[in-house]
């Protein structure tokens, strides 16, 4: 994953019980980035470090168990490491090189602008800010096939040559190539920070994400048949949302508030347990205290609740069914001993969670639904609704007013129509949000249990 450099304040924690691990490793710096490379079930650690408990070496691999050590040639800092072919390929401010699990190789000392790299198509695809490549005079993203290097859907054409915008994100989506960053060309307003691809021209994604020039996206992922698009950028400055925002390939989409302080940032996305979690400089989330991790599943923000000594979470990662995060931090709830890295233990613990009470600010309305009665007695209700295309799958959460989940199920197949009796048995009176989800379509009602 791509390493993104802030800067932090420190702040004081209050002790409270941690529902994270530690690792059995200790760094000297705190800016660092994961990868999880399958090939051969190891974790992948890398950073601004140069030293691992008493040794020199900037290049943790993890097992989940034990580790081994690496210590790279040339570069001091290394923004990211990805397999492609029978190889690691790095890059950091060494510029590019690959390792074969014996040897290393230089493949261009010059190159230091990459801001990340994908496996695109069988293919290695560079992206960033260079200008040249191993050689080769192709700007901005690259295509590598382990022996030649060629031009990436000709984005030269998209931003000029004497502009410094980098591309820091790709992926594929409904058929386009959307590439995302720091990207404001002159003459094309609407490609701000985003832009994709159609197979021959390149064109605006709903506007861009508009911030005056200081806006960036981080990362791109798609998630339940959506694009989840996140960085630096609020609605103040003209933006769809606030450090995230959803795309279903036709229009955007906010998750609740999102991350609504000035200056906040969503370095990182990774999906857990059939939910999204972010991590970066960020207090808040959706109005409740968030400190620097959050997760979405979909209709809710929830955080975690546990505090460490620094405002931010570099990367987070999905390794062996168990989620990790790096970063400054050196303590978390007044434990000092995390250095830099965490597991964690929490299970399926929040600390608080948000309810959306408004559906038309962010939910995508595309089908019918219906909840009576309401008010309920006793807790029971039936849940109606239709859609002009068959509906593949179907779930239903009902929450209170904390967030706390207390009914939840899950068809497949459903069809055009869908018909429930949901009983929620003995919860106590009050109000209750029902959320409706069909193929990534959401509907919140509000239900009154008496």
């Amino acid at each position: 994953m791509p390493l993104l450099f802030v800067a932090f304040i420190h702040l004081v924690s209050v002790a409270q019980v941690s529902h994270w691990a530690t690792l059995p490793f200790y760094v000297n710096r705190g800016q660092v980035g994961f990868y999880n490379d399958t090939a051969t079930k190891s974790l992948y650690i890398y950073g601004s470090f140069n030293k691992v408990d008493s040794s020199t070496a900037n290049i943790i691999k993890w097992d989940g168990v034990s580790y081994t050590l690496l210590k790279h040639p040339r570069n001091t800092i290394i923004g990211q490491i990805l397999r492609y072919n029978n190889y690691l390929y790095v890059d950091g401010d060494g510029g590019l090189s690959r390792y074969d699990g014996t040897n290393w190789e230089i493949m261009d000392s010059f190159c230091t602008g990459i801001g990340g790299m994908y496996v695109w198509h069988n293919k290695l695809l560079c992206a960033g800010n260079f200008r040249t490549i191993c050689g080769h005079a192709i700007p901005r993203a690259a295509q590598f096939d382990g022996t030649n290097w060629t031009d990436f859907y000709n984005v030269d054409t998209l931003l000029n040559a004497t502009e410094i915008w980098s591309i820091g994100s790709v992926v594929d989506y409904k058929g386009e190539t959307y590439i995302a960053g720091n990207l404001n060309p002159q003459g094309k307003p609407l490609i701000s920070e985003i832009a994709r691809f159609d197979g021959q021209h390149w064109k605006d994604v709903g506007g861009g994400i508009q911030g005056n020039g200081l806006a960036a996206v981080g990362q791109m992922l798609v998630w339940k048949e959506q694009l989840y698009v996140s960085g630096m950028f609020n609605v103040q400055d003209g933006s769809p949302g606030n450090c995230i925002v959803r795309w279903d390939g036709q229009k955007w989409h906010r998750l609740g508030e999102g991350m609504p302080e000035v200056n906040a940032a969503i370095l990182r996305m990774a999906i857990f347990r059939d939910k999204l979690y972010a991590v970066g400089n960020f207090n808040y989330v959706d109005k409740i205290k968030a400190n620097y991790i959050a997760s979405w599943d979909g209709f809710k923000w929830c955080s975690l609740g546990d505090t460490s000594d620094y405002d931010s979470i570099d990367d987070i990662v999905d390794f062996k069914d168990s989620l990790y995060i790096g970063g400054p931090f050196w303590s978390i709830n007044g434990d000092s001993s995390y250095h830099h890295f965490a597991k964690w233990t929490g299970g399926d613990y929040v600390k608080e969670c948000s309810v959306p009470t408004s559906v038309t600010e962010h939910i995508s309305l595309q089908f019918n639904a219906e909840i009576a009665p309401s008010p309920s007695l006793n807790g029971k209700f039936n849940v109606d609704f239709n859609n002009q295309q068959r509906i593949i799958a179907a779930q239903i959460i009902v929450c209170n007013t904390t967030g706390q989940i207390v009914y939840q199920m899950q068809n497949s197949h459903v069809g055009n129509n869908f018909s429930k009796e949901i009983n929620l048995g003995a919860v106590v009176p009050g109000v209750y949000f029902v959320a409706i989800i069909a193929d990534g379509d959401r509907v919140l009602k509000r239900l009154v249990v008496e």
